[in-house]
């Protein structure tokens, strides 16, 4: 194992299509280098100073062992490090910029729902109309129209 130092200068939060569903992986930009943070949960921002441990796979990628934030940098603009800030809600607000992710997505897992279950029959209609069902579900809708239903 290696252990580095420096700032974060950039963290990226991806989602992966794994054998388990959908899932985030986390990537760190220290000293220009990439590190893989994996599926795991990091809170660790972009301005942070770290001291990271890493081992290099058989892929030659620096997977993350480890991190210990050695001084908290200042808070600038919001970074997608998947951990909730202030402001952020459940369910998701209908105007706010995140939700392009989730239709992105559901858009992308309804096509593959659409080709896997209709085949090559499917209408850009159906394919839509899944994909609206995948967002409600995702962005919290779902449970927003139920609350009120209840309420």
């Amino acid at each position: 194992m290696v252990t580095i130092e420096g700032i974060v200068s950039a963290v990226s939060v991806q989602e992966r299509n794994t054998k388990y569903g959908l899932k985030k992986a986390t990537s760190f930009q220290i000293n220009g280098e990439w590190y893989s943070g994996g599926f795991k949960e990091w809170e660790v921002d972009k301005g942070d100073e770290v001291s990271l441990t890493f081992e290099t796979n058989a892929k030659g990628y620096k997977d993350v062992k480890g991190i210990a934030v050695v001084h908290k940098g200042s808070p600038g603009p919001a970074a997608a490090t998947g951990v909730p800030r202030p402001g952020r809600s459940f369910p998701i607000d209908p105007l706010a910029p995140e939700r392009t992710i989730n239709r992105q997505n559901a858009l992308t897992a309804a096509v593959v729902f659409i080709t896997t279950t209709v085949g090559k029959t499917g209408t850009v209609e159906a394919v839509i109309e899944t994909a609206r069902a995948f967002e409600a579900y995702t962005t919290g809708d779902l449970d927003r129209e139920m609350a009120l239903l209840e309420g």
